[in-house]
């Protein structure tokens, strides 16, 4: 088997405290691992429960749904979840335009018994049911919106 450039076969290469390292179980790969001189190596967090397996796939389709929204002032955000739920997104209450953003995040999402909600700060997605969670980061523009709904562009140019 050829070695890879830089390397004299059957040595690992070595790097100063800090950097990137070579995971030693599979040379030549790039490994996250942080090479210091702790004596305790550093460990992935490994599933506990098998709903855990599928917390990414279930994270990055929401993500998807979300990607549609982001990137837009508070009346694009509007329109496009009127557009995409087929209903009227004008609310005066931010409960419902929460609702509304959590709707569009999960439309077409198979949860596999993971359940989701919009933060009390309405900034991040929260998702839980597994041995972990996960916070996905709205947008300002999302976060205006279900703060202040499409006025929240009135507000932010009257100043």
């Amino acid at each position: 088997m050829p070695c890879d450039v830089g390397l004299v076969c059957g040595e690992l290469p070595t790097l100063p405290a800090g950097r990137i390292g070579w995971n030693p179980r599979s040379p030549g790969i790039r490994s996250p691992e942080t090479v210091s001189d702790a004596k305790e190596p550093m460990m992935a967090i490994h599933p506990k429960q098998p709903k855990d397996l599928v917390l990414a796939p279930v994270a990055v389709a929401i993500d998807i749904n979300l990607q549609r929204l982001r990137d837009r002032p508070p009346s694009e955000v509007e329109a496009a979840l009127e557009l995409e739920l087929d209903r009227p997104a004008k609310s005066g209450d931010p409960g419902e335009r929460a609702r509304l953003v959590l709707r569009q995040a999960l439309r077409s999402v198979d949860l596999r018994g993971w359940t989701a909600a919009i933060s009390d700060d309405r900034s991040r997605l929260h998702l839980e049911g597994g041995s972990v969670s996960i916070d996905l980061a709205l947008s300002a523009g999302i976060t205006a919106y279900i703060d202040e709904g499409w006025q929240a562009e009135l507000g932010a140019r009257a100043r």
